[in-house]
């Protein structure tokens, strides 16, 4: 028994070694418009789902699980939670990066998990942010280096950004790398017993 309790131990610390390894920034890119790259970052999420053409499509939301509900397009009023998300430009002009912020005061407290979708003037893609309410965002992909599309190392420019929200208790579907990790790790540790038992 207690050699079962160090192996569940030992499973639950890598487990959390591979889920915080997975919580580094998601970048996307994809393509644009005829030869364009579009490219999106936002450093605090643990996932993303894009970058494609195109403007925003909820259903491509489904790659974080079911439930999200539209909160509210920054900037724009009229939204169910108009406020809930305000964005900033570093330099107005060119729309290339920024800062967003979560605003829970005027959720009432219904939603505690959010994906942020970002729409640069070329494409769309969607963010997973989970309980972060600040960052920031980037869609300039003169930051990939070397550039892959000589056409539009400038970027494209930050039309606007959407938050949708949904209760931690709901279905989230944990990214792929994630899990394949997890999974692994319980086949090691399940050799590793049966090897213990041999001897």
């Amino acid at each position: 028994m207690t050699l079962f309790r160090n192996f569940l131990s030992v499973l639950a610390a890598s487990a959390a070694f591979v889920c915080a390894g997975t919580a580094s920034a998601a970048v996307c890119t994809g393509p644009g418009g005829g030869p364009n790259l579009v490219y999106g970052s936002i450093p605090e999420a643990s996932a993303c789902s894009g970058m494609s053409s195109g403007n925003l499509v909820e259903g491509a939301l489904g790659a974080f699980g079911e439930n999200w509900v539209f909160l509210d397009k920054g900037e724009s009023p009229g939204d169910p939670f108009d406020g809930a998300l305000t964005i900033t430009f570093d330099d107005p002009n060119t729309r290339l990066s920024g800062t967003w912020t979560i605003n829970l005061a005027g959720l009432l407290g219904q939603f505690d998990t959010f994906v942020l979708g970002l729409k640069p003037d070329g494409g769309f893609g969607y963010f997973l942010v989970g309980s972060t309410l600040t960052g920031t965002w980037n869609t300039d992909s003169g930051n990939i280096v070397p550039c892959p599309t000589p056409n539009n190392c400038a970027g494209f420019g930050l039309s606007h950004m959407n938050v949708y929200g949904r209760l931690s208790g709901d279905d989230l579907t944990v990214p792929e790398p994630g899990t394949l990790a997890l999974l692994a790790i319980g086949a090691l540790g399940a050799a590793s017993l049966r090897r213990r038992r041999r001897f």
